[in-house]
């Protein structure tokens, strides 16, 4: 088993230190080096909108400052990770945000809004027009944010959106899209057990079709074993697990020089916004990859 270099790991530090935006440098921190949890909350907050929504290019690949249900799931899965408390009031405004967007009518979350094409972003996230389906990105991932924070939803609510993303679930066939499938774990990691034996149960039967064990693919965008299994705790692990130790002996020999993970895609517009995007996604993926190395054994002696 190959583990991360000493000089490796310095390398990387030093890189998301020096170089990553703040809300991934108080991540690492709190994730490798006793950081506050507080500090991590007070830089999530800076993404935040009056309207308790999130936007201001917090993904990275669409960099509209208006709110969006998808911008503000990512904000959810930095609050999440480090157990944000429902009391506190970035979570309680992100939560209301959640449920006023919400179309009741229809049953589901425009994604993002028209004004993403007012802003440098990846081509996969231009506006097409108005949602006209339930999608589990972000809708799955929403529920995933109810789920964790159950006392901040009317309790019809979360069972309205639930049942909804479960039955969409049982729609979908168990090769699944790999976003789908990141959405519907996130869900599971926070549901209760029958929920979650439900998702977890179509997520194996299926994970090993849709995750690439080929290490040729993973230069490209491609379903890295490591992204639908971060650890060992994760629910597909086990599923995938001779995937998973290939895919961290291919991160550990792929580090750039700089000491970071770069993103394994590229914009095919607006190519000097990309520059900062990427720069962005290096910080992020970086700390991520660290936080795969070292929960699973990964890291220096």
């Amino acid at each position: 088993m190959n583990r991360l270099k000493q000089e490796s790991l310095e390398r990387a530090l030093s890189f998301i230190s020096e170089r990553a935006r703040r809300i991934d440098r108080t991540l690492a921190r709190y994730w490798f080096d006793s950081g506050r949890r507080g500090d991590v909350l007070d830089a999530v907050a800076e993404f935040q909108n009056n309207d308790g929504g999130f936007g201001n290019a917090i993904e990275p690949d669409f960099r509209v400052k208006d709110s969006s249900p998808t911008a503000t799931t990512v904000a959810f899965q930095y609050l999440r990770s480090v157990k944000a408390p429902a009391q506190h009031p970035t979570v309680i405004r992100g939560i209301k945000y959640l449920m006023d967007t919400y179309d009741q009518e229809h049953g589901w979350w425009e994604p993002v809004p028209p004004s993403v094409n007012e802003a440098p972003h990846a081509s996969w996230w231009h506006y097409q027009g108005p949602a006209t389906a339930f999608t589990a990105n972000p809708a799955a991932e929403i529920c995933a944010c109810f789920q964790a924070y159950p006392e901040t939803v009317p309790s019809s609510l979360l069972d309205v959106v639930t049942t909804q993303s479960l039955r969409h679930l049982t729609g979908l066939p168990d090769t699944m899209e790999m976003h789908d499938m990141l959405c519907y774990l996130h869900l599971a990691d926070e549901a209760n057990k029958v929920v979650q034996d439900t998702i977890v149960g179509k997520l194996q039967r299926g994970v090993r079709e849709v995750v690439d064990f080929d290490t040729e693919m993973y230069s490209g965008y491609c379903a890295k074993p490591i992204w639908l299994a971060s650890s060992p705790e994760s629910h597909l692990a086990d599923v995938i697990m001779d995937g998973v130790e290939t895919n961290l002996d291919y991160e550990i020999c792929n580090q750039s020089a700089d000491g970071s993970w770069e993103p394994f895609w590229t914009w095919d517009t607006f190519p000097e916004d990309w520059k900062q995007a990427r720069m962005e996604w290096q910080g992020h993926l970086t700390v991520k990859t660290l936080k795969a190395l070292k929960d699973y054994g990964r890291w220096p002696i």
